[in-house]
């Protein structure tokens, strides 16, 4: 390794130290219009929960402190639902189990994985699948984290093409459904001993239940796993073409397939605690462009902000059973469908234009200074030491970046996206640290949902930030 590139990932890492520092509940936030939850409930209650990207290696630590307090206190999120959790590192999880219990939310820890070269719902593909999560299990179960565990998501892979070919007649034969049975039976019961010889024997167990997309799944039931619960899937398809905001909640949401889902879900586990997974994408972001994958398609974002609501309601008005519902997802932008489009699953979303540099988050030394002819009479000025920063975060793509700044003499920070030190920004001299301000246009790849953090570095040197232009 180069002796900068080491300089800039000790510096990176010292910047890291004061994200554990930072205030996790900022004192007030306003309620975001896209979020499915009206008003913020102790998850015990009832989960109001959201899909959680982790994203490993890209500045994940910044991005839990970040968004943590912001889905609690913007979406009236409790609860996490994580995907990608037994890849970030022990430092990461650390933090983001921390930042939780400080918080109050809980998260789902999801095992997910199963070996799609063997899988057919043996009982032995049970300990294979524990097996693979023996050290997150192990890491979760822990005394100080278990308060967060909400529960373990257990997969039935029903839906994958691979296992349904190791069954004459497919996924909906006897032999693939007494398979299913006890298979359902077996990792229960396995995790359930894992669980109580790690000292976590209330550990809750929650299974999948899928009937494919359109409801032809013959799947058996599982309650004689004795799971503590079941999460179903139970996506909103437009019935014709996707509705905008203009049409009735039960059109949004095309209240007559839900209900034909549930229906088939509530013949198997009536009175069973029920969690439903579910979300929304609009052909707006698109730019009207419809992809062949409509599953939760609406026309625009106003429709899914109603859409949102719609769907909580109409489980909350209809389902005793169901105690919560997690959607998919609060970060999430993901590249699908034919034609290929990149759907907007996110309740965040990409942010572009001008941001202010008050209204970033500080790192070290930084912090907000009045002055009548910056933007918003004020900026971000007290970059003095090596790991101080300021840091914008969730950009949209693009490839440009542009700074406005003050500061005397020719000076340097050094710019990071997703964590990753990318180049060295020059600023000449406006002569004061404030009063006078210029603008530094940077040519930069920035990916979506993209973390930007100009920092000082070993070598850099001080520069006042008013605000920064995102793609």
């Amino acid at each position: 390794m180069n002796k900068n590139r080491m300089v800039k990932l000790l510096a990176f890492a010292l910047v890291l130290s004061f994200v554990f520092s930072a205030s996790p509940v900022p004192a007030a936030y306003a309620v975001s219009s896209m979020t499915p939850y009206s008003s913020y409930v102790a998850p015990g209650t009832w989960i109001q929960g959201a899909e959680y990207e982790l994203n490993p290696g890209q500045d994940t630590a910044a991005r839990i402190a970040h968004d943590l307090p912001i889905m609690k206190s913007e979406y009236n999120i409790n609860t996490l639902n994580l995907y990608g959790l037994e890849n970030i590192s022990q430092s990461d999880r650390d933090l983001l189990f921390s930042t939780l219990s400080q918080l109050g939310m809980q998260a789902v820890v999801r095992l997910e994985w199963y070996d799609g070269s063997t899988f057919a719902f043996n009982d032995s593909d049970a300990d294979s699948v524990i097996n693979h999560y023996n050290s997150l299990i192990t890491d979760v179960a822990g005394a100080s984290k278990r308060g967060a565990v909400a529960y373990f998501a257990l997969n039935m892979p029903v839906d994958d093409p691979a296992v349904q070919g190791r069954f004459s007649g497919g996924i909906s034969s006897s032999e693939s459904k007494t398979r299913q049975v006890s298979y359902a039976s077996a990792i229960v019961s396995k995790m359930r001993t894992k669980l109580a010889g790690l000292g976590f024997s209330t550990g809750k167990l929650y299974l999948s239940v899928f009937y494919g997309w359109d409801f032809t799944y013959d799947i058996p039931s599982y309650t004689g796993s004795n799971a503590d619960g079941y999460f179903f899937n139970n996506y909103s398809y437009p019935a014709s073409s996707p509705p905008d905001e203009t049409a009735s909640d039960s059109v949004l949401i095309n209240q007559t397939r839900l209900a034909q889902g549930m229906t088939k879900f509530q013949s198997q586990y009536s009175g069973k605690p029920a969690i439903i997974e579910y979300g929304f994408h609009t052909s707006e972001f698109n730019g009207g462009v419809n992809p062949n994958q409509t599953a939760g398609l609406v026309k625009t974002k106003a429709a899914k902000a109603k859409a949102l609501k719609a769907t909580t309601n109409f489980y909350k008005s209809n389902y005793t059973n169901v105690k919560g519902s997690l959607y998919f997802g609060y970060n999430l932008l993901k590249e699908e469908g034919n034609p290929t489009a990149l759907m907007d699953w996110a309740l965040d979303y990409p942010i572009s234009g001008k941001v202010e540099g008050e209204n970033a988050s500080k790192y070290g030394h930084a912090v907000t200074y009045a002055d009548a002819p910056a933007s918003g009479g004020a900026g971000v000025k007290g970059l003095d030491a090596t790991g101080d920063a300021v840091a914008f975060f969730n950009s949209k793509k693009g490839t440009s970046l542009q700074i406005r700044y003050a500061c005397v003499g020719n000076n340097q920070l050094s710019l990071y996206v997703n964590g990753a030190h990318v180049q060295d920004i020059a600023f000449t001299s406006t002569g004061a640290w404030t009063g006078t301000y210029s603008t530094k246009t940077v040519s930069v790849s920035i990916p979506w949902g993209a973390t930007i953090r100009l920092q000082r570095d070993a070598g850099d040197s001080a520069v006042n930030i008013d605000y920064v232009v995102l793609p």
